[in-house]
């Protein structure tokens, strides 16, 4: 753990023994890197800066040098991110020109990282290109290198290497459940009919559980448009209609909507946000109290599918365009 102090049997012991302890905020570090940010760079700087002031501090409170601690948690940080890569997730929110419609656009990036270029993707890898580039940098710096590697070891192998086993167990528990329902096809383009929205609601066991407490509204494929005719930009349209005081609805999803299995999961929730909205009674004493035509029942029904996807979900909104013009409707 320690990058500059004396070697010896002992002290490389000793070294082992804090790496190990602080094992807690090196693993820390990996998770508010990626709670922080979702762009692959911005995770690793900030890893990077994070991981060298805390061994640094860690050396020279050992009464070794602090940039020499510095320079080994850093290098060993951006070596084993330079080695894995990532990815980068932007979600956007587009609207129509009048701001009466909207939805999210999510778009994913691949960094392949030098182990996918060399084609050893591996975690065996990543760590030995950490713990070799953390020695170097603390013996770059006037400190150890054994004792500088030994600090690489743990960044790469107690944080980097962690994190990397334990990505798919930081998903939401929706995503997992799309994973397990799709596997490897869950962000291919899924086909556009009912069949898939049926086998949908189904087997993914959250939309199996509000499409039931959502009164089963039936769901309809619409694969001519893109987007609804109607605002040319909503991937999907739930109805509710006066017939038994606006409970039953039915949900029209238009081709963008089929993207892929993940995207057509997360629309169908945010749908069923509504659907839930209206088959418990919300949105009839808005109506009554406002007009059909009034946009204050829509805007509380797109308020509260915004906070149930977020819920049952994962999908952040408070700073979302469409759920702030919405927002701002009803108050």
């Amino acid at each position: 753990m320690l990058a500059d102090v004396p070697f010896s049997v002992g002290g490389l012991a000793k070294a082992t023994f804090i790496g190990a302890a602080s094992s807690a905020v090196t693993y820390g570090i990996g998770s508010a890197s990626t709670s922080l940010f979702t762009n692959f760079y911005s995770q690793a700087a900030f890893s990077a800066v994070a991981h060298g002031t805390f061994q640094g501090s860690m050396t020279a409170i050992q009464g070794g040098k602090f940039w020499s601690g510095f320079a080994a948690g850093a290098l060993s940080s951006i070596a084993a991110s330079a080695w894995s890569g990532g990815s980068t997730t932007e979600t956007n929110f587009e609207t129509n020109s009048s701001l009466t419609e909207g939805h999210f656009v999510t778009s994913t990036y691949a960094h392949q990282g030098i182990s996918g270029a060399l084609g050893a993707n591996n975690v065996a890898g990543m760590i030995a290109f950490g713990t070799v580039s953390a020695g170097a940098g603390a013996a770059l710096t006037g400190g150890n290198f054994w004792q500088g590697a030994v600090t690489g070891l743990v960044v790469s192998g107690l944080n980097h290497a962690m994190h990397k086993m334990d990505e798919a167990f930081a998903k939401h528990k929706f995503d997992k459940e799309i994973d397990n329902a799709y596997g490897s096809s869950a962000d291919s383009p899924a086909p556009a009919n009912e069949t898939t929205l049926n086998t949908m609601a189904e087997n993914v066991p959250t939309l199996k559980n509000w499409h039931n407490k959502s009164g089963n509204p039936k769901m309809y494929a619409q694969p001519k448009y893109a987007y609804a005719p109607s605002d040319g930009i909503s991937e999907a349209k739930t109805f509710a209609y006066d017939t038994d005081n606006y409970k039953s609805s039915t949900i029209t999803f238009f081709k963008s909507s089929f993207a892929s299995y993940r995207t057509l999961a997360h629309n169908m929730l945010h749908e069923f946000g509504h659907a839930y909205f209206n088959y418990t009674g919300q949105l009839a004493p808005l109506i009554a109290k406002y007009g059909d035509y009034s946009k204050k029942p829509q805007a509380y029904s797109e308020v509260y599918a915004f906070k149930f996807a977020f819920q049952y979900g994962g999908i952040p909104y408070s700073n979302n365009g469409w759920y702030q013009v919405n927002n701002a409707r009803i108050h």
